[in-house]
């Protein structure tokens, strides 16, 4: 081989194409490093192996072959796409090349890894969906909302009409009216959730003292917890600053705190305790209660899954969505006497390590 042809080889191995050096049968006899890569076998087993064998497994061989007789020096063919054995999604071109400045070598492969492109197009595809679904939900929650405020205000007209009769027959009626007000309050209180859940948000980072976001959080919760004879407290500590999306990251504390208030209800223990801190390239916020806990197997964060009588099952779901927006994980831990929820944010930018 001459030093040209040298020269020739270390420059394709320099480039992110995948690039193969054929004969007039198909038979690799150059086989460049990014194959090497991609298909874990060393030059030195791919030299003398059929490129069909490695890149056009099955009855798609005749395809190529007709590629490989129309190739011109002037004029590639292609595009082949295959599926390389490790699932990799390639696109091949062929050259035909026969100066002989390769010993052997008549047609050049030349393909490109569109398995990254493809995956792009699939999450921006999931995404379209996600939006599409999302503007679907909206309306259909606006559809719904309006008739149901309907039907409360009527309800409650109802229901102060029967108050001022002394009729003591009205009484199962004005029980049953109150029964459907709480149901139709809890249904708007689903539909609000949901839309959470499934709509689209945009993160708009700013700087944030998370510990104010706390507080602020427990300030919403104070009402909560002092009709179910609860306690809540901020334990001590020093700010912590991040970029983060203030309102949704006091929304996921709040769900947090009222999943705990409602599980140190019907505990000996009384009390939830917040507490914010450092946690390397993080900023953790943890609530604990010392409640029955959850069980270790169950789906806690999927839409819809309760163990309380009456819930909706999207309060923790939304937390999970806010965690993933940040870059950040939501975490549940049983400890002795306890249930701790842990949510980490990266205090600036990627994932929270």
């Amino acid at each position: 081989m001459t030093d040209a042809a040298i020269d020739g080889l270390d420059v394709i191995d320099g480039l992110e194409l995948l690039i193969c050096g054929l004969d007039s049968h198909g038979t690799i006899h150059v086989f460049n490093r990014p194959c090497e890569r991609l298909t874990g076998i060393s030059r030195s087993d791919a030299a003398g192996r059929s490129w069909l064998d490695l890149f056009a497994p099955g009855e798609r061989g005749d395809h190529v072959v007709a590629m490989w007789h129309q190739a011109r020096p002037d004029a590639p063919t292609g595009p082949y796409e295959a599926l390389c054995t490790n699932s990799r999604s390639i696109r091949w071109h062929f050259c035909r090349w026969d100066r002989g400045r390769i010993p052997g070598v008549v047609l050049w492969a030349v393909g490109i890894d569109l398995t990254r492109d493809r995956e792009a197009l699939v999450r921006v595809r999931e995404v379209e969906r996600v939006v599409a679904l999302g503007n679907l939900v909206s309306g259909l929650t606006h559809e719904l909302r309006n008739p149901l405020n309907g039907a409360l205000l009527q309800l409650a007209l109802a229901e102060r009409s029967l108050a001022r009769s002394r009729d003591e027959a009205v009484a199962p009626a004005a029980a049953a009216i109150e029964h459907a007000s709480v149901e139709i309050r809890r249904i708007s209180t689903l539909l609000d959730d949901f839309l959470v859940v499934v709509r689209p948000q945009p993160i708009r980072l700013e700087r944030c003292d998370v510990r104010a976001l706390a507080e602020r959080a427990l300030d919403r919760g104070q009402p909560k917890a002092t009709a179910a004879g609860v306690s809540i407290a901020l334990e001590p500590s020093s700010e912590a600053i991040a970029a983060v999306d203030g309102s949704r990251i006091e929304t996921a504390v709040f769900q947090l705190l009222a999943n705990a208030i409602d599980a140190a209800a019907e505990s000996a223990d009384r009390e939830v305790r917040v507490r914010v801190r450092a946690l390397g390239n993080a900023v953790a916020i943890e609530v604990e209660d010392h409640g029955a806990g959850l069980p270790s197997d169950a789906p806690i964060f999927e839409p819809f899954y309760t163990t309380k009588q009456g819930g909706t099952g999207l309060g923790l779901a939304i937390v999970q969505r806010v965690a993933d927006d940040h870059g950040g994980r939501i975490h549940h831990e049983q400890r002795p006497g306890a249930t701790v929820f842990r949510l980490e944010l990266p205090i600036t930018g990627g994932v929270a390590s």
